[in-house]
């Protein structure tokens, strides 16, 4: 049975239990399934309906959840304005809960907003993503940070401060024995050809090498600094 079978399995003995929270759980599943595969309009069904279910059980998690799926949805959609407001009402509702999946949203809004040009909202929210990250101690996190912000120095086009940063985010990555990305694969390499190119091999290898030799409080400190250098 395909994957998609076997979540509207699920979802089918939750119903006949009417186990409510389970049902909301199965059909966000489901529309994880549906929405790899392209079909946002069904994906928008699904996350409704379990949409209905949490505000009717008063679960602020899920709810906050399913705002991020739509979200989502509406930024594949073209619907940028409306993406952008479920987004951040799922990131109140996470700092109301707690949630640590607020983590992830402000990644993400980040990501938006870079993509948009409002470097100012995507420091924003890195800032505030990073600032959690280094409180649990997620240190792979850490290293993502390090990433998503030199993207956004390329962009910006800083590229000596998105070298040192691709360079604090290996020695992370080292230290914790495993290679880089931390993040994105594809993200990444964008952004190490887009830097090296224009730096040059000489100028990419001495200021990645700055980075390099960062302990990770230092990264930390250049990656959320005002100035850009």
């Amino acid at each position: 049975m395909a994957g998609g079978g076997f979540a509207r399995e699920s979802l089918g003995i939750r119903q006949a239990l009417g186990d409510k929270l389970g049902i909301a759980q199965s059909l966000d599943n489901l529309a994880s399934l549906v929405s790899a595969k392209g079909n946002y309009s069904e994906t928008r069904k699904l996350l409704e309906e379990s949409l209905a279910i949490r505000k009717d059980l008063h679960d602020k998690d899920g709810i906050a959840h399913v705002f991020y799926g739509l979200g989502v949805v509406a930024r594949y959609e073209g619907d940028f304005d409306t993406a952008s407001s479920l987004l951040r009402e799922s990131i109140e509702l996470h700092r109301q809960t707690g949630g640590l999946f607020l983590i992830h949203v402000l990644g993400l809004m980040g990501h938006w907003a870079r993509e948009d040009g409002d470097f100012d909202g995507a420091k924003a929210s890195y800032g505030e993503s990073l600032s959690l990250r280094v409180h649990r101690g997620d240190t792979l996190a850490i290293a993502q940070s390090f990433e998503d912000y030199s993207g956004l120095a390329a962009l910006e086009g800083h590229m000596e401060r998105a070298a040192r940063l691709l360079g604090a985010a290996e020695a992370v990555c080292v230290d914790m024995g495993r290679g880089v990305p931390a993040g994105h694969e594809d993200e990444y390499r964008r952004t190490l050809e887009a830097v090296r190119d224009a730096l040059g091999e000489d100028a990419f290898a001495t200021a990645w090498m700055d980075g390099r030799g960062m302990t990770a409080e230092q990264g930390v400190e250049y990656a959320m600094e005002g100035a850009t250098q």
